[in-house]
């Protein structure tokens, strides 16, 4: 049997060339697709700053603490009583303080509140000693004299009680009847004295203390 080669096809015409696929640009990726859909970026933002507003109050806390309550150190001796405490501050706490200044005048006292001597024993004796230099000033000398022997005493006794106010010179300043009038005048009107208290206290005319005073009972051992 004769050899018959086996034909091949070698046309073309059926072939079909592989068709190229068009690649598409990948879209670019949007940032709020990257979120998750819980979270907006509204409240992204929020969270975030949550959390950095929290961090930043537990440092400021941190640090309030450490400066409220710092820590002993241990080379330093244990802390002691307070020094408002300590007896040489409470020997030199004396009386309390008071001041005033006349008004309309350039006359101005400044001393302390002691033991009560009473209402009536005080009212009793300025309002006494007041018509007294009226009086006698009116009288007898002229307002800007210079009282006598330096100093001005006045004892008022009246039903078993005799306080007394004491005016005397200082400073190497001598006290004028005026100035004495004025002083014991304005006794009455000093707040802290509440029209009962005794005192000892400083007289100023202008910014030069003239003189001193008293005003308290004659026994000293009277309260």
């Amino acid at each position: 049997m004769p050899y018959r080669r086996a034909s091949q096809s070698t046309s073309t015409s059926s072939f079909k060339a592989p068709s190229l696929i068009s690649r598409k640009k990948a879209p670019t990726p949007n940032p709020t697709n990257i979120l998750p859909s819980a979270l907006s970026p509204t409240t992204a933002t929020m969270h975030i700053s949550g959390l950095a507003m929290t961090a930043a109050l537990c440092i400021t806390s941190t640090l309030s603490m450490s400066i409220a309550n710092p820590r002993p150190n241990p080379h330093l001796p244990a802390r002691g009583p307070s020094p408002s405490n300590s007896p040489a501050l409470m020997l030199r706490a004396g009386p309390d303080p008071w001041w005033y200044t006349v008004p309309g005048t350039t006359v101005g006292m400044t001393g302390t509140v002691q033991r009560s001597i009473g209402r009536v024993a005080f009212l009793a004796l300025v309002r006494a000693a007041t018509t007294y230099l009226e009086n006698f000033v009116g009288h007898y000398h002229n307002e800007n004299d210079l009282i006598q022997e330096g100093a001005f005493q006045y004892i008022y006794s009246a039903g078993g009680n005799t306080p007394l106010i004491l005016l005397e010179n200082a400073n190497n300043h001598q006290l004028t009847w005026q100035v004495v009038k004025t002083v014991v005048e304005a006794l009455v009107n000093v707040p802290e004295l509440q029209n009962r208290y005794e005192t000892t206290f400083k007289i100023y005319d202008g910014r030069n203390q003239v003189g001193k005073g008293t005003l308290k009972w004659m026994t000293s051992g009277r309260s």
